[in-house]
């Protein structure tokens, strides 16, 4: 037993901010389908959460995506495996957009429920993490899809499925797509950073 306090060790990170990514006023003019090839395709500004994890789009077709992430060892936890959450990660953008891939133009997809099971640990000897996603069913406010993720060896990790709501884009947002500036709450927070 010590004789003093115990010191406690917090380690600081230190943060950029993301870069500032706003899609113009094309997409909304753009299927679901026509949105996801322009993504895969860079033809759209890159999302901050591709930059930071390096996942993307690889494979687009109607009612299908694949997704790739590099196996970083910054997933990895103490016992040098993956967290769970890092599988669903990668499968929540397949899932989602392969919903997405038949929605029409000013739709926006929105995960509601999520489900992944586990085979096998993913870790850096996984090399890469791919999903394919694939849509189930679909009416016109939800749809239901299912990912396969596989390590770079073709092994499969992990099975996910997701309900998705889908509802047109609010006309706030579609006016600061069209005008080019941020909404409101984004204006909030910007206004209070010091």
């Amino acid at each position: 037993m010590a004789d003093g306090p115990t010191t406690t060790f917090v380690p600081v990170t230190l943060r950029e901010p993301p870069p500032h990514v706003h899609w113009g006023p094309e997409v909304l003019r753009m299927s679901g389908l026509e949105l996801m090839r322009a993504a895969r395709d860079r033809r759209l500004p890159e999302p901050p959460i591709s930059t930071l994890t390096g996942l993307r789009p690889t494979d687009v077709g109607l009612g299908k995506t694949t997704f790739a992430m590099p196996a970083s060892p910054w997933w990895q936890s103490g016992a040098g495996v993956f967290l769970a959450g890092t599988l669903a990660f990668v499968a929540d953008a397949p899932l989602g957009c392969a919903i997405l891939t038949s929605a029409p133009p000013g739709t926006a997809v929105s995960t509601s429920e999520l489900s992944v099971n586990f085979l096998r640990p993913a870790g850096i000897r996984s090399q890469i993490l791919i999903a394919r996603g694939r849509l189930i069913h679909e009416t016109r406010s939800t749809g239901l899809a299912e990912a396969f993720i596989e390590d770079g060896r073709g092994r499969l990790l992990a099975h996910a499925t997701s309900r998705c709501i889908m509802t047109p884009i609010p006309a706030p947002v579609a006016e600061a797509l069209a005008g080019r500036r941020p909404p409101r709450s984004e204006r909030t927070v910007n206004q209070l950073r010091i």
